[in-house]
């Protein structure tokens, strides 16, 4: 089910229609999902299905990495397996207006970065916070949560936390340095900054605003109805604000889009 949405979710924008956004700034700086669509293309696929491919096992890998994130918290009953499947789905529904190819895999390794903190697999968070680093630049985001989970949990190696931290801000800065350098020719923006239109925008649509303001009350009384995982309570309130203050800056108001990195977050405690 959740392969053959997201299949549907990706082809309606890109099976057939080249990913044009890819060659101007700042969204060539998203790298990751074209470079293994061009790796598939050397195989002889076509490059349209294989970036639709590549968005597709992105959205199975999101739903499969989730349920191995809530299963490090509980033991999951039928009816919250259901409900992290339709969370998914329905996360694909709510935040796929103006879609971009690195949104589900936005979600795909932010999840598997949530799971690896939580169980203070090093390495191998350190690999998936390269590869969101290339495939976003939010990745950054992740550095407070690790710091500040790892301190909670282990607080006489403040000095390991410390270290792994300053190895994450290395790698996002090497890898961003690089990244805008390698496109520097390109054309467009290096980031879109328009608080002022944005609001504007939110005031010419009250309507709209009213009613996305009663859903995200409606959203936390239900997440928070009862006590929940200390980890992802804190993922929520770094990430949340954090997110909130970026899509108004440099954002664009009719983007929910720009909080996928949020959504493992939220379905989780809309579920467990």
């Amino acid at each position: 089910m959740v392969a053959i949405v997201s299949f549907l979710w990706s082809s309606i924008y890109y099976l057939n229609s080249p990913y044009l956004e890819g060659n101007i700034k700042p969204f060539v700086y998203r790298a990751l999902v074209p470079m293994l669509a061009r790796g598939l293309e050397f195989a002889g696929i076509p490059s349209s299905i294989s970036l639709v491919l590549v968005m597709t096992l992105s959205g199975v890998g999101f739903y499969l990495a989730l349920r191995k994130l809530a299963r490090a918290f509980v033991e999951l009953s039928d009816w919250q397996e259901l409900g992290i499947m339709v969370g998914v789905i329905i996360s694909m529904l709510v935040l796929g207006q103006w879609r971009t190819p690195y949104d589900l895999m936005t979600a795909l390794l932010f999840t598997l970065a949530f799971y690896y903190i939580f169980e203070v697999r090093v390495w191998k968070y350190l690999v998936v916070f390269t590869l969101a680093c290339i495939n976003r630049e939010t990745a950054f985001l992740l550095i407070p949560i690790s710091a500040i989970a790892w301190s909670i949990r282990y607080d006489r190696y403040q000095r390991i936390v410390l270290e792994n931290s300053i190895y994450q801000v290395g790698i996002f800065v090497v890898t961003t340095l690089f990244i805008r350098s390698y496109y520097s020719d390109y054309p467009g923006l290096p980031l879109w900054i328009d608080p002022m239109g944005n609001l504007i925008q939110l005031t010419l649509h009250p309507y709209s605003v009213v009613l996305g303001i009663l859903l995200v009350i409606g959203m936390g009384l239900w997440m928070f109805r009862k006590p929940q995982p200390a980890f992802l309570r804190l993922s929520f309130f770094i990430l949340a604000p954090a997110l909130l203050v970026m899509w108004v800056v440099c954002g664009q108001w009719s983007e929910p889009r720009v909080f996928w990195e949020l959504a493992p977050v939220v379905i989780l405690l809309m579920v467990l």
